[in-house]
């Protein structure tokens, strides 16, 4: 909520509504401290009312007049309230899409977050779209499922993916980590040609459709896994 601003001098300075939930980083490391270390993973449900928050704001800026891309979305740039209710923040490097198809390459900036979400056509200076969102939005969701960094696996030097990225090559994060039911919402929205990548609305839509998964079959429940195995098995705390 905007509050006001100060604009006697530079830097322009806005003021927003206070959220002492913080971001939500900085949440699951908290949650992930308080359980032994362990990967923090919130109840299904939970994660469909984050994700449908961002969703609904990526709708709101991608539809406005002149479309916003956000071109920073991550977890440290979702904020929570006292309630947990979450809201996108920090714009500081959004654009206005131009009415009529351009030549210009927009750049982003980089960072060691940034460089986890960011699409691979901003990596390379490809002309892109509102889709880069859309691509971050997917390794935001899977960050929220899975309670891991993107590119876990790939190590803790962010530059590794990007390098892939600029090879040609196309890395994606192990959705064997996340809820089943997202699995497929997040493939869909980090396809590798941007035009398939579903819109916002798309998205609020197909989250708004998420069932509870505990009736779900997982693997842990199909025999294929050792009795210790299933007994580690997370979908247990869903």
């Amino acid at each position: 909520m905007f509050i006001g601003a100060c604009l006697e001098e530079p830097p322009v300075i806005f003021v927003t509504e206070f959220m002492p939930g913080g971001d939500l980083e900085r949440f699951y490391a908290i949650k992930r401290r308080g359980t032994l270390n362990r990967h923090y993973r919130p109840p299904l449900p939970q994660i469909t009312r984050w994700a449908g928050a961002v969703a609904r704001a990526l709708t709101f800026l991608h539809n406005c007049t002149r479309p916003i891309i956000h071109r920073d979305l991550k977890p440290m740039n979702l904020l929570l309230t006292r309630s947990l209710d979450l809201k996108v923040a920090d714009f500081g490097i959004s654009k206005l899409m131009h009415k009529r198809p351009t030549s210009a390459r927009y750049k982003m900036t980089g960072g060691i977050g940034t460089c986890m979400y960011m699409a691979p056509e901003v990596v390379r200076h490809e002309r892109y779209t509102e889709k880069v969102d859309i691509f971050s939005f997917a390794l935001t969701l899977y960050f929220m499922s899975s309670g891991k960094d993107p590119f876990h696996e790939m190590g803790e030097d962010p530059e590794v993916i990007l390098t892939e990225y600029i090879r040609g090559n196309e890395p994606r994060p192990n959705l064997d980590e996340c809820h089943l039911v997202l699995k497929e919402i997040i493939k869909d929205a980090w396809q590798v040609t941007p035009a398939s990548r579903p819109s916002a609305k798309e998205m609020v839509m197909r989250l708004s459709e998420v069932k509870d998964e505990r009736n779900s079959l997982c693997i842990c429940k199909s025999g294929s896994l050792l009795p210790a195995e299933q007994r580690s098995c997370e979908c247990a705390l869903m």
